[in-house]
Formats: C-alpha cells, sequence, structure tokens
C-alpha cells in the first residue's frame, strides 16, 4: 500500500509508484507543483470526482511548471 512505501521511505511519499501490473502511473517531481497520474480513463475520471483530493486533467504536453 502507499501507507506502507511511506513508511519504509522513512516517512516521504515515493516519487515514483508502478505496479508490476503497468495500470497506472504516480510521478511527483521533487521541483514540481503537482503529482501526476497516468492510467485507465475510469480510473482518471474518479480522481477528478473524488472530493479527497484535488484534482485536474492536463494533456500530455502541458508544462511542469504552468507557466508560474
Amino acid at each position: 500500500s502507499v501507507i506502507d512505501l511511506y513508511d519504509a521511505a522513512g516517512h516521504q511519499s515515493p516519487a515514483l509508484w508502478w505496479p508490476d501490473s503497468r495500470a497506472w502511473f504516480v510521478s511527483t517531481e521533487v521541483d514540481a507543483f503537482s503529482t501526476y497520474v497516468g492510467g485507465s480513463g475510469q480510473m482518471i475520471d474518479e480522481l477528478l470526482r473524488s472530493d479527497k483530493i484535488e484534482a485536474v486533467r492536463i494533456s500530455l504536453d502541458a508544462p511542469l511548471d504552468w507557466g508560474l
């Protein structure tokens, strides 16, 4: 689980999460403003509907700094 990864890394979240199934991918660049998630359309739609996280859909060519 993500909690196990967090605990094993000394209470830091991993920068890359990618299961053996390759069904999804999570990347957090240390100098960026966001965490990026790739996966099925259904999974992304569920993340976008969540009231527990802030999520926005972006394109694959979106800049990491959002122009700031």
